[in-house]
C-alpha cells in the first residue's frame, strides 16, 4: 500500500513528541541563593535562582518559577535544602537537574545533594 506524501507528513506532525529527559548540570557548591518575594521587581520574571559554583569552570545559574520557568517552582522544603547547602559552605555538593526555559534560562527541576569534598572536576 502506498501512502500519499501529504498523509505521511500529517502522520509525522501528529505523532506524539518524545519527552526529553532532564539535563544534568555539573556538580558544585551553592554560591548564592536568591528568593524574590511578591514585592520584588523581579517577582514576575522568576521566584528565585541558585548559583552553583565549581573550582574549575564557570558558575551556572538555575532559575525557578514565573515567566522564565513557568510551572517549575520549588517547594519551601526544597528551598530550605538549598539554603542548608549554602550554609554548609561547600561541605554539601549539589548536582542540578534542569530544563531549558524562556530567554535561554536554565530552569531547576531537581537536584542531588552529597556530603563530601569536591572532586578535581568540581
Amino acid at each position: 500500500m502506498k501512502i500519499a506524501p501529504h498523509l505521511l507528513l500529517s502522520i509525522l506532525l501528529l505523532a506524539p513528541a518524545t519527552a526529553r529527559a532532564d539535563a544534568t548540570g555539573p556538580t558544585g557548591r551553592v554560591k548564592s541563593l536568591t528568593i524574590n518575594t511578591s514585592g520584588s521587581d523581579d517577582w514576575n520574571t522568576h521566584h528565585g535562582a541558585v548559583e552553583i559554583g565549581r573550582k574549575k569552570g564557570p558558575s551556572a545559574v538555575y532559575h525557578f518559577g514565573r515567566a522564565y520557568c513557568p510551572g517549575k517552582d520549588l517547594t519551601d522544603a526544597q528551598i530550605a535544602l538549598l539554603a542548608e547547602a549554602l550554609e554548609e559552605g561547600g561541605a554539601i555538593r549539589v548536582t542540578p537537574r534542569y530544563k531549558n526555559g524562556q530567554a535561554g534560562r536554565k530552569c531547576l527541576v531537581g537536584f542531588t545533594l552529597r556530603r563530601g569534598k569536591a572532586s578535581a572536576a568540581d
